[in-house]
Order: C-alpha cells, then structure tokens, then sequence
C-alpha cells in the first residue's frame, strides 16, 4: 500500500434535506396535474409535457409517439400525472419522456414494458427510502462517496441521473480519478416476479486518448479491481443493501445502441465482461447476478498472497456503502 494505512480517507458532505420533495410536491400539485390531465371527456387523450427549451425535434417525437401508441401514449401521461418523481423527470428533462417510443434500457422491451420498467423504477425508490438523492440526482450530479486510493490518488463516487445515458437507465454511477471521469454504470431498479433488481443498460469508460493510461493508473488505485468490475462490484454491494435480490445484466443482443456508427465504435465485449463476473444467462438474452454484500465475500477462497489486497478492496466497499448510505440518510445495513 506504499506505505499508507488500511483506513480510508472521506470527506464530509451534506446530505439532502427533504425541501427538494416538498417543492417538487407544490411543483406537481400547482402544475404538473393542470398540464398533463385529461380533458372532459374521458377518453380523451392526456396531454404529454411539452419541452421546456421547445424543441422543434423533441415536440416531434411526442407528436409521432402519440400517433403509433396511443393508447401507450394516455397511460404513459397518466403515469406522469399521477407521480411526482415522474412529473420532475419530465420537468427537468423533458426529452426523457419520449424514450418510452424507443428503444430503452433493453432491446426486447415493447413500449407498453419500457413504461412498466419506468414506472416501477421510481416505485422501487420510494419503498428504498432514497427520493431525496435521486430528486437531487435529476438537477446534478451529487457525489456518494469520496477515497483516497492505493497511491494517493483523490477519487470519487458520482450519482447522476437519466442524462448520461438516457436510453440506458435512469440513474449512473460515475467513477473519477482526480477529477477526471474514468468508467460510469447506467442502472435502473425494477421490481419483478415480487423481487427487487438492479438492471444495468450500460458500461462505459473514457474515450480521451490517453484512456487506457487512466484506466491503468484507476486499476492500481482500486487495488488491482478494473474500474468496470469495481462498480459492478459496488453495484452489486449496493443492491444487496436496498433489498435489491439480482442485478439483470443487458447482453450485446439487448444493448441498446440506435445509432449504427456509435456501435461500430463499440468494442466493449457485455457478455464476456458478465461471464467474469459467473452471471448466468435469462431466457431473454440478458444476464442475472446475485446481489451480495462486500462483507459476505469468504476471504479464505482467495490465494493467501493475494488476500491483502482483497481485503482491502472489501473493506473499500464496505467503506462506500456506509457512505452512500449516510449520503442518502438510511441506516447502515
């Protein structure tokens, strides 16, 4: 560890308080629900969000969705209505209401599945407790977790929401190094057969030319992890602390990439990385991995000469759970 002790260094940050739900609550009582409610009729077809910026393309887009699903189209604007975490997205992001339309977080997904998916995502943050951060996470990224790593180097945990990536899941985990973005996780919570999962869209790292120097210098610090293992890694830690049962993996047939030339552009091997990891293959094509608390790992699996560093790397995760938790104002599990 060149000399540095096995406790981490963190930095103290303010959680949030809960003004930001209660000025979304006003939000959505004064203007979300005369925007977006039906007519007299009731029938009718309710009115989806305009964009706030006015977009002639965005505008577009509704106006075609509406026209190919429209009874999609009055369910979905319900939902908004009905759902204040649902009326800030479309508020703060308005774009993000036409992805139902698209392809989302999963290829197989119909538009009736991806508003299902959606929906339940902002379900399953009301039952974990975590609306404040999340509401926080729509306006800018909010920082879950800060370390010192292996060298010395200042490294930090990001939460941000759909506006990573916005067809690949509703919220990212940002990993930096020094302040420079390293690898992000795009992931949504889902509830299914009465089971909390994290489903995660995508995995990418940085594209600046000296990329594969970052990512070195980031493994190093990790303690030999890979940044992209180690977020799955804290994901999946994560997840077994928010009641979440599985992490569902999206495969390279399910990865969502619209635009032909970004996937030529794409070398990043899905399934290899999810069979690393002993995921199993769905019978949609995706891949499940049990969520597991970092303090469940058996260290005496490990190779003796290898098991320091593990145990550093564990008592790493251990150290960002206690963290995110505190950051989101839940009991340490």
């Amino acid at each position: 560890m060149s000399g540095r002790s096995a406790e981490y260094t963190f930095y103290t940050a303010q959680r949030p308080t809960a003004s930001a739900i209660s000025t979304l609550k006003s939000m959505h009582s004064q203007t979300a629900l005369s925007r977006f409610a039906s007519g007299a009729h009731p029938h009718s077809m309710p009115e989806l969000p305009a964009p706030r910026a006015g977009r002639l393309k965005d505008k577009l887009k509704t106006l075609l969705g509406r026209l190919v699903f429209p009874r999609q189209s009055r369910r979905w604007a319900g939902a908004i209505a009905s759902d204040p975490l649902l009326a800030a997205l479309a508020y703060r992001n308005a774009p993000a209401i036409n992805r139902v339309y698209r392809p989302y977080l999963s290829n197989h997904l119909s538009c009736a599945e991806r508003i299902d998916v959606i929906c339940s995502h902002y379900h399953c943050v009301q039952k974990m407790r975590i609306e404040p951060l999340v509401v926080t996470s729509l306006a800018i990224p909010v920082s879950v977790a800060r370390f010192i790593g292996k060298e010395g180097a200042r490294m930090e945990l990001l939460l941000a929401g759909v506006s990573i990536n916005p067809r690949e899941g509703e919220l990212a985990f940002q990993l930096t190094l020094d302040g420079v973005g390293v690898f992000s996780v795009s992931f949504s919570f889902i509830e299914e057969q009465n089971e909390r999962h994290v489903v995660v869209g995508a995995i990418q790292g940085v594209s600046a030319e000296n990329g594969s120097d970052i990512m070195r210098r980031a493994s190093r610090e990790l303690y030999g992890t890979r940044p992209k293992n180690f977020l799955i890694n804290v994901l999946r830690d994560l997840g077994a602390a928010l009641g979440c049962a599985h992490m569902i993996l999206v495969s390279n047939l399910n990865r969502v990439v619209v635009n032909p030339r970004r996937r030529a552009r794409i070398t990043l091997d899905y399934d290899t990385t999810w069979r690393e990891q002993q995921a199993h293959l769905r019978a949609d094509g995706n891949f499940m991995l049990a969520c597991r608390a970092a303090a469940d790992i058996d260290l005496n699996l490990v190779p003796s000469k290898k098991r320091g560093e593990a145990r550093r790397r564990q008592d790493l995760l251990l150290a960002i759970r206690r963290q995110f938790m505190a950051r989101a104002g839940l009991a340490v599990a």
